[in-house]
């Protein structure tokens, strides 16, 4: 069973992958359609999402990189990334795509926005904003949260057409992209 599956039955989510598209029955199996140890960095001119890229971004190496089973981000030391690598099989149209990523609580002095987005080719299929206000009495206004998201891709995609994970927010937080899986259905 797909691991964003049985995460989504734990929580009590039964039915969460929405309606299949035309390509996919809704009974294919998710597979993994990115391997965590495979992110790359996106080169500066190729990088879908650099209309979001602060005055001065930042990044080490050491901020944002593969850790055991996902992929981790400390933008404590790397406000701005986005990483890409080649999808692992083909995506039909209407295939169900799921992203499974954590955040721990989301912590900055002044307020800003969150933002994670996933594209596949020319497609952005996944987003995700948080808004983030200064702590209150040691409380942030975002806790830890651990995000299992489904959607369809409108699109069909070729084996080795890349994908890109993108993140960027200003406070001192993790980010663990876990799994992203998609519905092997409509293509090879």
């Amino acid at each position: 069973m797909a691991r964003g599956l049985l995460l989504c039955l734990m929580l009590g989510l039964g039915g969460c992958r929405g309606e299949p598209g035309p390509a996919c029955s809704g009974q294919e199996p998710f597979e993994s359609l990115a391997r965590v140890a495979d992110w790359q960095r996106t080169e500066v001119g190729a990088d879908p999402f650099a209309s979001h890229q602060p005055a001065m971004p930042s990044c080490p190496p050491d901020a944002a990189y593969a850790e055991a089973t996902w992929f981790e981000v400390d933008t404590g030391l790397c406000n701005y990334v986005t990483v890409q690598q080649p999808i692992a099989f083909s995506l039909g149209a209407g295939a169900g795509l799921e992203v499974v990523l954590t955040h721990s609580d989301l912590i900055g002095a002044e307020p800003f926005d969150a933002h994670a987005a996933l594209r596949v080719g020319d497609e952005d299929v996944w987003e995700l904003v948080r808004h983030v206000e200064p702590p209150m009495d040691g409380v942030s206004s975002v806790p830890y949260e651990t995000i299992v998201e489904q959607v369809r891709v409108e699109a069909p995609a070729a084996a080795g057409t890349p994908i890109y994970f993108h993140l960027h927010n200003h406070g001192d937080n993790t980010w663990n992209l876990i799994a992203v899986e998609a519905e092997r259905c409509g293509g090879d």
